[in-house]
């Protein structure tokens, strides 16, 4: 038989309260860790959303384009004249500083704007068509001019030697026109006359470019002024409308000038009023096109 031995109650109730102090620390100590884990996670959270709120909003924006930088005006080969102090013009305000005009010289065949009445007073229709405006009126193929004053205030403007010509073609042309002829107009004067264009109704628009040879460019004084004469052949029938540019320089700024447009007729016939400055009639004769050409016919 086995003897057991007896365990005195005061040890055994000082292991019970040894064991119960650690549990208590143990559980303390496990208490602590979570209170201040879920105090990191409480801060870690004030931390991370307005980090995250920004990064959203961020996102939701959106993207700026960047400025495109504005094309810049190419300036002739040439050396630019004296420039002064004044502020450099835009392209688009030539007007101030250069004025653009088209005319027609003595001997110029302008379209009445009227059907004349053989049965009529031939002098008296003409002057009722309002001879002032004559330099508005379509021109049978001849020179045109094309006139350029400077109206700057102390400064050199700077001229190219070319035209660019565009010309366009209206399909519906009469078949008769009545031309005005004003002999002994003017007085001489010096032209710049560049190459002639040939008006062909093949084509329903074309542009020409055209060279005067006898300078590098032209400049122009406060108050000066140039013609320059451009001639136009009749190579088919047609009636054409043409617009004519050049470019400029004004003040270290160079664009594009543009005259005022203008019409010029090859019709299938026509008859000439040739008249005096004061519209008296000298006579009359009469045109057809014939083998690509304007001749007179009885």
């Amino acid at each position: 038989m086995t003897k057991r031995t007896k365990i005195p109650a005061q040890i055994s109730a000082a292991t019970i309260g040894l064991v119960g102090v650690i549990a208590a620390a143990i559980i303390g100590l496990c208490g602590a860790i979570i209170v201040a884990y879920f105090g990191y996670l409480g801060i870690r959270a004030q931390i991370e959303e307005p980090i995250h709120a920004t990064q959203t909003a961020q996102a939701k924006l959106p993207s700026a384009s960047l400025p495109t930088p504005a094309s810049q005006s190419n300036t002739p080969s040439q050396s630019n004249p004296p420039a002064g102090n004044n502020s450099s013009p835009t392209d688009t305000d030539w007007q101030t500083f250069l004025n653009l005009d088209t005319g027609s010289g003595c001997g110029t065949l302008r379209v009445l704007p009227i059907a004349i009445n053989p049965n009529g007073n031939t002098e008296k229709q003409i002057t009722d068509a309002n001879l002032d405006k004559i330099q508005d009126w379509s021109i049978i193929a001849g020179s045109r001019y094309l006139m350029l004053n400077s109206i700057a205030n102390n400064d050199w403007i700077k001229i190219s030697k070319s035209l660019n010509v565009s010309v366009s073609t209206t399909s519906t042309i009469p078949a008769h026109v009545d031309v005005v002829n004003i002999e002994g107009c003017g007085g001489t004067g010096h032209n710049r006359v560049f190459p002639s264009i040939n008006l062909r109704s093949d084509l329903s628009n074309f542009t020409q470019e055209l060279t005067f040879s006898g300078a590098d460019f032209f400049t122009l004084q406060p108050g000066e002024f140039e013609v320059f004469e451009v001639p136009f052949g009749c190579e088919d029938l047609g009636y054409y409308n043409i617009s004519v540019s050049t470019e400029y320089t004004y003040q270290g700024e160079s664009g594009i000038a543009e005259f005022p447009e203008f019409n010029v007729l090859c019709p299938q016939t026509f008859t000439v009023y040739s008249i005096t400055a004061d519209g008296s009639l000298i006579g009359a004769e009469n045109y057809s096109w014939k083998n690509g050409k304007f001749s007179p016919t009885p």
